[in-house]
């Protein structure tokens, strides 16, 4: 395991915004660094299921016992839908200044070259034809509209019984959430 990251880590930044998902803490929750704010972007079973499961709560009750008793949670599709709302209760609760230059940018898929992160991430995106993990994000130069949820019955059966056993702990993250 590498050392904690600090904020002294990056002279001359203001803010330091890590994105990672609970996947990729393996549940190795104690190497997360103590003294940051912590925030969880959340996704509608149905939506997220075909990919993963219930990881993320897990590290929600660690931060919350261990780390930050109030971690800030977003839901995607209110994101999506509200930018400016729910980007403007982010940034309040974390103490960074709002701008609107978080709800537009440049389409310019050259800016992960300026991200620190997973080498194979970021490494996938860069190839010269695309289709890697954030590919729709760097052709885009703004929030996207919010797609429609499947139904239950759209799923598979191994889904539908996946997404019963999440669904409680999105319902409970739901209402925890920055409503617009």
């Amino acid at each position: 395991m590498g050392e904690a990251t600090t904020g002294a880590d990056y002279p001359g930044k203001n803010v330091l915004l890590v994105k990672d998902q609970a996947y990729g803490l393996d549940a190795k929750y104690d190497t997360i660094p103590p003294g940051f704010r912590h925030a969880f972007l959340i996704r509608h079973p149905y939506k997220v299921l075909p990919s993963w499961k219930r990881m993320q709560f897990e590290l929600l009750e660690y931060v919350q016992k261990n780390l930050d008793p109030n971690p800030v949670i977003i839901d995607a599709d209110d994101l999506q839908s509200n930018p400016s709302s729910i980007l403007r209760q982010f940034c309040q609760a974390v103490g960074i200044p709002y701008s609107d230059s978080l709800i537009e940018w440049p389409a310019d898929r050259n800016i992960m070259k300026t991200w620190k992160g997973s080498r194979v991430l970021l490494q996938g995106n860069m190839l010269e034809n695309g289709g890697g993990y954030y590919e729709n994000a760097m052709k885009s130069s703004r929030f996207l509209p919010v797609t429609a949820t499947p139904k239950r019955s759209d799923l598979s059966q191994d889904l539908q019984e996946a997404a019963d056993n999440y669904m409680p702990y999105y319902e409970k993250m739901y209402q925890m959430r920055f409503k617009p």
